[in-house]
């Protein structure tokens, strides 16, 4: 039986239950960890959503597994923000997963620059199966 939680596979019923209980997003963080330990995974782009959940996730978890889904076509400053991340929280096991066909490889492929006449080809591409292979089971 596959146990990974995603919004497809959440229960509406125990949705209902967890929001009645808890309070706060430090509550629910706090809940999420205690009821499923090491298995929560965050994909994290480390946008401006992503750094105010890596945050809280700081508040809770000193050892949470963040995942970043590198496509190399990230601008250099969030590189630079990935670090920044990882000084900060040294605890934090951030693992950088790169799509199984390298962009060289996608342009023989697919055609050169897939992002721009295909972007979701490009997006399926960027976030390959092998993310999968990091989600503890």
């Amino acid at each position: 039986m596959n146990e990974t939680i995603t919004y497809d596979t959440w229960n509406d019923m125990l949705s209902k239950q967890v929001t009645d209980q808890l309070i706060d997003e430090l509550d629910v963080l706090k809940w999420a960890y205690r009821t499923y330990g090491e298995k929560i995974v965050y994909a994290c782009s480390f946008g401006a959503e992503g750094m105010v959940l890596l945050d809280l996730i700081s508040k809770i978890n000193k050892n949470a597994h963040i995942i970043f889904l590198d496509t190399g076509l990230h601008f250099q400053e969030t590189y630079e923000l990935i670090e920044t991340v990882k000084e900060r929280n040294p605890g934090f096991a951030i693992q950088m997963l790169e799509p199984e066909l390298s962009l060289t490889e996608q342009g023989t492929k697919y055609g050169g620059e897939l992002w721009k006449h295909n972007p979701n080809s490009a997006a399926n591409c960027g976030k390959s199966n092998r993310s999968k292979s990091t989600c503890p089971a």
